[in-house]
């Protein structure tokens, strides 16, 4: 069985080429290849502004605007209908009978015409639907910051979920010794790739070399490495089950920081510092620590991050 040593070049070059070579990206690419399309339902002709402000686009053929009593036989091609009656929400809830079982891509603007409400809106419609944020972040500017929220913390939330399961072997001390080493880094890498493509898809950037993408923010992956690092050796010094709690949060918490340093990079073309990293990873636990039971288990003081 590999030491911790072994496990510890996992970050290699020629691991990290394999595993970069083994992706696939064409679902990605697919998924953003064209503009979603996007319907406006209001009564009142003046909209167009308030829309821009949700979007960050206007006059594009991906928005069509439409009263409630013209409209489409069928919603199933728009991927997000957005509804406007300051008045009531009877034409939302008109909308969301005639979307039937797309009901969940009909958003009513409501209160969201005072501009403190407008972000809620635009995180509420990528967090509802996750298999369509990347492409309205890429093809609608004002959606990106929230479908780039939205796609981090469910990688984060899916690795934390990853690093439970693998975490039962060790609670088991026959089988514990038999567990693969390192395939958990395996998994948790691999998602964390592929994050990075969804982030530079929701920015905006060319697709058509994996390679382009990633060897710009190989530093910034890299990085989120020591964490993983950090969670390993913070659950060996707890006995049992109380390690797995260790490395939930901290699975959590690195992937949210290393999406955080991504989102950074591609958002203001600047690379994160350790420092930065660090910030980003303490303010990711502290959400941990709220969202899993048992994180009393967590030291309060982190080892120091390996160097490097």
């Amino acid at each position: 069985m590999a030491g911790k040593g072994g496990v510890g070049k996992m970050a290699g070059a020629k691991e990290m080429y394999a595993l970069i070579r083994g992706m696939s990206i064409a679902e990605i690419e697919d998924a953003v290849k064209e503009p979603p399309l996007v319907l406006v339902v209001s009564r009142e002709p003046q909209i167009e502004d308030l829309v821009s402000v949700i979007t960050g686009v206007r006059g594009t053929p991906s928005l069509t605007f439409t009263s409630p009593d013209k409209l489409p036989k069928s919603l199933e091609p728009y991927t997000l209908v957005i509804v406007h009656n300051g008045a009531t929400n009877a034409d939302y809830m008109t909308v969301r009978d005639l979307a039937g079982v797309y009901s969940h891509r009909v958003f009513d603007i409501g209160s969201a015409e005072d501009p403190r409400a407008i972000p809620a809106l635009q995180q509420r419609i990528t967090d509802s639907m996750p298999e369509d944020a990347i492409a309205l972040g890429r093809w609608y500017p004002a959606l990106r910051p929230y479908a780039a929220k939205s796609v981090i913390n469910d990688t984060s939330r899916v690795n934390a979920q990853f690093a439970l399961v693998s975490a039962a072997p060790t609670m088991i001390p026959v089988l514990g010794e038999l567990a693969a080493v390192g395939a958990d880094l395996i998994v948790l890498t691999r998602n964390q790739l592929y994050m990075a493509i969804k982030l530079a898809a929701i920015y905006g950037k060319p697709l058509n070399n994996r390679w382009d993408i990633l060897r710009d923010i190989l530093p910034v992956i890299g990085g989120g490495f020591m964490w993983r690092t950090i969670a390993r050796e913070a659950a060996a010094i707890l006995p049992f089950a109380a390690g797995t709690i260790p490395k939930v949060a901290i699975a959590y918490a690195g992937t949210a920081a290393t999406g955080k340093a991504i989102e950074a990079y591609y958002r203001y073309g600047v690379q994160t510092s350790k420092d930065q990293l660090t910030g980003y990873f303490k303010t990711a636990l502290n959400t941990a620590r709220s969202r899993f039971p048992g994180q009393q288990a967590l030291p309060e003081k982190l080892p120091s991050a390996p160097p490097g």
